[in-house]
Order: C-alpha cells, then structure tokens, then sequence
C-alpha cells in the first residue's frame, strides 16, 4: 500500500503522529493546504511556541474567527477518524498497527478514572504507544482524543498543584467538575482541611448539582497537593502546607498532646525531609510565629506548647499552679507533696518546683520543719541560714602560725575546733585545709578518739599547686604584698591596678570590686587596732 506510513524501527503512534497529522493534511486538505495546515499549527504553538487566538488567525487569513473554529473542529474530528481508522479515502489508508495501538490507549483511558493529570497522561501514552510524544505536540494529541481540560469557572486562576487537569469527554459535567474544583480551591490552604460530606454539600450549593463522593475523591486525587485520611477528611498534604506554623499545627493535632517548641521543630524537618522536601525550619521561628498565633497556647513559660482548641490542659506556670495547689490543701506541703500535686496539673520537674519555692520568698516560706508555706498565711517561719564566713588562705595560715607558736602538740580535733572558731570557717572546711598544709604530723594513739598532731611553726606553709586560689584570691593577695614592699600611700586606686597587674592580670572594673571587698574586711581589724 504505498500510502502507509512505514518505519524500519517498527510502528510508534507516539514517535510517528507529526508525520501522520502531515500525512493527513496534504491528503484530505489539498484545496486550502497552506492555510489550514497555518492555522492547525498556530493554534497549538507548533511554529514559534506561541498559541495565537481564532480572532488573530482570522484577521490573518481573512477569514471570520468562527471560520477558524470550524477548521480547527473539522481538522481534530478528521485525525481521530484517521487514527481509529475509519476515515474515508482511498489515500487515508494508515497501518493498522497505528490503529490498534490508538485504539488501546482509547481504552485504557476508559477503564480507568474519569480524571488525569498530566504525568499520569504521559505514562498511559509511552505504555500504549511504545514511545514518548513530543512535549509540543501533546496538546494537539489530546485534543484529538476529545479529553477535557478542567478549568477554574469565571476569570479564578488554575488551582496550584494540579498542574493541568484532563477528564474523559462525558464523564463528568463540565460544570460539576469546575464547581468541585473551585470549592477544592479553598481547602488546600487549610490546614485542617474539611469533611468530604461538607465539600460535597458547597459543591452543590456552589451550582455541581451533580457533585458526589466519587468525584471529590478523583479530583483530589489528581492533586498533588491534597489527600484523604482515614476519616473522609480533604486536607493538604503535609510538604504543601502554606507555611511554618501550619506544619506545628499538623504535628500538635497528630500527637495530640503538648510538645516542646524544639519537639516540634525536629519533627517538622524529620516529616519534610521523608517527604521529599528541601525546606529545613528554625525552632525559634516556629515559636515566634506560633507566639501570634491564636490557634496556639503556651504551657507556662517551659516552651512547651499546645492547640487552644483542646480542653483540659493547663497552661499556667509552675509557680501559679504552686500558689492555687498550697491554696487548695489550706496547710503547709512538704517539697516532695507539693512537687507531686504540681505534677498532676502540669508537666514539670521537682527541680524546678523546688527552685521556685526557694528563690520566690515573695511568695513561698518555709516552716520549721522544712514544709512549704505562703506569705500570705503568716505562718512562724524557720530561722533563715547564716552565711558562712570566708577566710582568705593567708588569714588562715596566720591563724594556724598563732596556735602553732602557743602549742606545739594537740589533738586534731582541738585545733580544729580552735581554727574554726577564731576563722569563723567551717570545720569540714578546716580539716581539708589542714591537710594540704607541710609542717604539720599527725598520729594516731592506740585508744584514743582522735589523733595527735605535731606543728613546725616555722615550716607550716600550704604545698606548692595544693590550694586552688580564685582570681579574687590571687588580686587581693597582691594587693596586700604590694602594700608591704611598695608605698601606696599616696597612689590612686588606678595606679594600684597598674602595679598590681604586672602579676595578677585583672580589669579595672574587677579590681575596684576586690579592692571594696578588701578593705571592708580590713576595716574591723583597722578600728580594732585603734
């Protein structure tokens, strides 16, 4: 048959259909050739990319924009027919293996759903035509196959995520499926999305008398941006979230139960990583952005946060929920009790009730026996602890020098009671300081409670690396030895910094906090000498 279109590489409707629309025209258009073949390629961009309107290749050709139309219907109509291979003409003859694969697709089109998008459109193509249609001819293609663009009514923009929505012609109303589409328009912003039985029933209202179940599930999915959960729900999916704090949304309502702001970040990441995405959130300004947000509540100030929608859940701070629970039982808590009754309200750790209790004497006090109190009750409250006094090493060593030249063997415990009452330190702190100390020898006497210890007045000194001196330690040590081989009695506080900092590094600020503190336990000693 010497007008069948041959391949040496085999028969490929996908690969060979420009071939076969050119076959077509030069034998069925012969009379008007040029300007139908002009007019077929313009209107879907096959010269120079641009689609022209029927009104612009009417002005061109001199013909009406309906003439235009009708050659353009007339034109599709005829390839269809060329394709299922009824199309009359002794030279229209193609092989029928062209008709067989077109018929196929035909086909697979029917038994599946009434809608499509176009990757879905792209693989029924290479599967039933053994190839891949040019991206520039699949527009015409389509048409051919009479499928149906599924547009937004009126001047509303195409829905992002569908990217290009094909239905089967008859299946579905033009009018329902745009309908459908324009109420899917305002879900796929919401995070929590809406109930197939309501979208069906704005449908309706909407004008797709015609809407039901069947079609709302097809549409959606045919959208990469929406999908159905178990409870007949229509919601975005979660990498198609607006923005942040919809994601915080989507996570809290999963759980179902408060998180931590640092929770919610990490699991934001970890589902947008799974699901393809590149995003990556900041925890911080997820909390920022859920701090303006009115669907969210603060669990007091722990950074743990929950919806506003849930009931039950408590959002005052620990120390509000302290003063109604101490309120609540009318008499004094013990920290344990009053930790476990904080604990049944709200999240939060002992440690910090009994911080709280501790730092906030404005609100809570201590009784006698360590229970928790309220100001306000006026209750006797236990004597508040005396601050131990600190002694400067070299107060102490003076201290050890003065027994050590009155005594030369004692019992420990006697010196240590004695260092600790003329030092004002502790004795635990006094019996670890002896023990760094050289000159002195202890021993321990058969029968007796404590030991023997021998002191060297003249070689009690601390071993060398055997005290670790603070920085205050070491400046205002200085400045006593600056003022025994130096005389500073004339030098300003500024000049003093300068000589002691050749040996003691130290910023003038810190230094004339030191020097305060010096001084002001030197003045006892000053006035009593006097």
């Amino acid at each position: 048959m010497n007008n069948e279109i041959e391949s040496t590489e085999g028969f490929s409707l996908a690969r060979d259909f420009p071939e076969l629309v050119e076959h077509y025209l030069r034998h069925k258009e012969r009379n008007a050739l040029d300007r139908n073949r002009d007019i077929l390629y313009r209107r879907y961009g096959l010269v120079d990319g641009t689609i022209h309107s029927l009104q612009d290749l009417g002005t061109y050709h001199g013909v009406c924009r309906e003439r235009v139309r009708q050659v353009q219907a007339k034109i599709l109509v005829n390839l269809d027919k060329l394709l299922t291979g009824t199309l009359r003409g002794r030279d229209c003859n193609i092989d029928r293996r062209y008709v067989e694969q077109y018929s196929d697709l035909k086909a697979g089109f029917e038994e599946q759903s009434s809608f499509y998008t176009m990757p879905e459109i792209e693989v029924e193509i290479q599967r039933h035509l053994d190839g891949r249609l040019p991206t520039r001819w699949l527009p015409l293609f389509l048409d051919v196959l009479r499928l149906q663009r599924v547009k937004p009514s009126g001047t509303k923009p195409e829905m992002p995520g569908f990217g290009g929505l094909w239905m089967r012609p008859g299946a579905v109303c033009q009018r329902d499926a745009n309908g459908v589409l324009d109420v899917l328009r305002e879900v796929h912003r919401e995070a929590a999305g809406e109930s197939l039985f309501n979208l069906v029933v704005r449908a309706r209202n909407a004008g797709a008398g015609n809407a039901d179940d069947s079609m709302l599930r097809a549409l959606v999915r045919a959208c990469s941006r929406l999908e159905i959960v178990e409870e007949a729900c229509v919601r975005p999916r979660f990498c198609m979230l607006v923005s942040a704090v919809d994601r915080a949304w989507r996570i809290l309502a999963e759980e179902g139960r408060p998180l931590h702001h640092a929770e919610i970040g990490r699991r934001i990441n970890q589902r947008e990583a799974a699901s393809g995405g590149n995003k990556v959130f900041d925890a911080r300004n997820v909390t920022n952005q859920m701090t303006v947000d009115n669907r969210f509540v603060p669990v007091g100030r722990t950074g743990t946060w929950a919806l506003a929608e849930w009931e039950g859940i408590e959002t005052h701070t620990i120390v509000e929920v302290m003063q109604r629970v101490l309120h609540g039982a009318g008499k004094p808590m013990t920290q344990d009790q009053l930790s476990a009754a904080v604990r049944e309200c709200r999240p939060a750790k002992d440690n910090s009730v009994k911080i709280h209790s501790e730092d906030r004497n404005d609100i809570f006090g201590r009784t006698g026996d360590g229970r928790v109190t309220l100001k306000v009750w006026k209750m006797p409250e236990a004597r508040s602890r005396q601050t131990v006094k600190r002694t400067d090493p070299d107060a102490f060593l003076e201290a050890v020098w003065e027994v050590a030249a009155n005594r030369c063997e004692m019992f420990l415990s006697d010196l240590i009671s004695e260092l600790s009452e003329c030092t004002g330190v502790r004795k635990a702190t006094v019996r670890s300081w002896i023990g760094k100390l050289d000159g002195i020898e202890s021993t321990k006497g058969s029968g007796r409670r404590s030991a023997i210890v021998r002191l060297d007045a003249d070689s009690i000194d601390f071993r060398p690396g055997s005290l670790n001196q603070t920085q205050r330690g070491r400046v205002q040590q200085e400045i006593r030895r600056c003022r025994l081989q130096h005389d500073t009695q004339g030098m300003t506080k500024k000049q003093l910094h300068h000589l002691v900092a050749r040996n003691v590094p130290c910023k003038l600020p810190t230094f004339y906090r030191y020097l305060a503190e010096l001084e002001k336990e030197d003045e006892p000693v000053e006035r009593q000498a006097a």
